[in-house]
């Protein structure tokens, strides 16, 4: 996981301009990370409990087993309304908001419903026509 964030930081620009999606190429993160990526669309909403939601697009076969679904295409809030999913929200509106990659420890539901905890990598990017965060990259490191 460490090549992929050193991927990552070598697509930031030399004025700090975080990398957006199409400058990165899946083949450059390594194949052994790619079972284990989740692509999470942020999705800004006005109205709500949260002042952003963010959207699984792409989860990684690793990651889709450990959970025991695929969540592809539903919100992390979709998940349930729980301490959990709270806590992983309050991570992923750190991320957007640093504009910086973190590392935390995350709890998250196994296949057998027992709670696990996972350190998780999370890289933001930014938008290819606006100066916000748009997605986030997030991997487990364990």
């Amino acid at each position: 996981m460490i090549r992929l964030h050193d991927y990552w930081a070598s697509k930031i620009g030399s004025d700090g301009t975080l990398p957006c999606r199409e400058d990165l190429d899946p083949r450059g993160m390594g194949a052994a990370v790619l079972p284990w990526v989740i692509l999470l669309d942020v999705v800004e909403t006005p109205k709500g409990r949260y002042c952003r939601r963010y959207r699984y697009r792409v989860v990684g076969t690793e990651v889709v087993a450990r959970f025991g679904f695929d969540p592809t295409g539903k919100h992390v809030d979709d998940l349930g309304d729980t301490e959990m999913i709270r806590l992983v929200h309050r991570y992923m509106d750190e991320a957007v908001t640093s504009r910086q990659a973190s590392v935390t420890q995350t709890p998250f539901m196994g296949p057998d419903r027992e709670f696990l905890t996972t350190e998780r990598l999370i890289l933001p990017l930014r938008d290819k026509d606006r100066d916000c965060v748009a997605k986030l990259i997030v991997v487990p490191l364990a």
